[in-house]
């Protein structure tokens, strides 16, 4: 009986979006379960035995703990626990696989944070991420990556480099400010950010990369924004140095400025440009310099919303020409609740002959992993997805 009160107990406090614990801390549950339904189609089929596939997608399902202790004087310690999971799969959650960090709170300075974060990538205009639209429609899937090797004329390794790591930055040190009018930043430092930090190696040279192992790697991001009412204009800055252990990791910086207007009659639209370089960590030889922008329009009316997006990737300054791509994604959601939503995404990225920029996300978190894109290949995905918020 003692048993089944206490597992009774636990089930009611996880039903529940807060709850207060008696030493004046309080733990918030949230997230979402987010999977769809797609075909995916790469229209030729060059050395594949099929060029497309219908698979079930999870798109970034969570489940998030956040926990805020008062400490008085306006200063409280806050923590938080993002656990991605897939839930189309048999395999469980790693603990702990999106935004987790632990750190302090200021009603007049803001927040410092440590732990994991998402960092430049994410700064985008368009609304494709939101409700239950499909990810692998999203415009990072050209403004996050460069193709700077398309022609093999370079280290392979440095091939469709995702910039910010296209995901969850670790080892952040993080500041965010509070709201000072229409103003705010974030300023982040990450002691590597492609894993452990591995600066003290042995006296000598990295294999493969020619990259001293005396060198310090660390990133840094800076994320100024502006913003009230219906509008937002926001600039990120990032810039990555490999440790030396990473022989395949070469050095990047990348300019991202976005902003958006939300009319009254439901309309928004925007604009996102981003110009993104790598280079090779031991030498400074330029591998890529591209500049990429993205234009979002969408329309929402009662329980429904419609959105369109094109994205496009120029050549790249170094790789040169039949070096970009053009994406297209549109969309139609219809909200059942508050919480529920449906929708119907459908993406197109047409690459030019040298090109192999790929849908965001494509092949994680679905039933099957694409092989990585033959330069040229045309990859687009129809899906139907269900969203269920907590």
């Amino acid at each position: 009986m003692k048993k089944k009160l206490l597992a009774a107990a636990i089930a009611g406090a996880f039903a529940v979006p807060g709850v207060a614990l008696a030493d004046g801390s309080s733990v918030t549950i949230s997230g979402f379960f987010k999977v769809g339904i797609e075909s995916y189609n790469i229209g030729s089929s060059v050395g594949r035995a099929n060029s497309s596939e219908m698979r079930l997608t999870d798109n970034s399902s969570r489940i998030i703990f956040n926990v805020k202790e008062d400490l008085g004087g306006g200063l409280s310690a806050i923590a938080q626990l993002d656990t991605r999971f897939n839930p189309t799969t048999t395999g469980g959650a790693t603990w702990g696989t999106g935004n987790t960090w632990v750190g302090m709170h200021s009603n007049d300075w803001g927040n410092i944070t440590i732990g994991n974060r998402d960092l430049h990538y994410f700064h985008t205009a368009d609304t494709i991420p939101g409700g239950a639209t499909a990810l692998d429609a999203w415009s990072v899937g050209i403004l996050g990556f460069v193709n700077p090797d398309v022609g093999g004329t370079v280290k392979n390794a440095f091939n469709n480099v995702p910039i910010a790591s296209d995901t969850r930055t670790p080892n952040v040190i993080e500041y965010a400010s509070p709201k000072w009018g229409v103003f705010d930043f974030g300023l982040a430092w990450s002691a590597n950010r492609a894993g452990s930090p591995t600066d003290m190696g042995a006296p000598g040279v990295a294999t493969g990369s020619g990259l001293p192992v005396t060198r310090k790697g660390q990133a840094w991001n800076f994320a100024p924004e502006i913003h009230t009412g219906p509008w937002w204009l926001g600039y990120s800055y990032w810039k990555s140095e490999a440790d030396p252990s990473a022989a395949t990791e070469p050095d990047q910086r990348s300019d991202r400025i976005w902003g958006f207007y939300n009319f009254p009659q439901g309309f928004h639209v925007g604009f996102t440009w981003d110009k993104s370089r790598i280079n090779d960590a031991a030498n400074g030889t330029k591998y890529a310099d591209r500049n990429a922008w993205s234009i979002p329009l969408s329309y929402s009316w009662g329980p429904h919303s419609i959105g369109w997006t094109y994205t496009r990737a120029n050549d790249d300054k170094v790789a040169g020409s039949s070096t970009g791509a053009k994406l297209n994604s549109v969309y139609y959601q219809y909200a059942l609740s508050k919480r529920t939503q449906v929708a119907v995404t459908y993406a197109n990225l047409n690459n030019d002959s040298k090109a192999a920029y790929n849908l965001f996300a494509t092949g994680l978190g679905s039933g099957d992993v694409a092989s990585p894109l033959t330069p040229g290949e045309d990859p687009r995905a129809l899906q139907f997805t269900l969203n269920h918020s907590f």
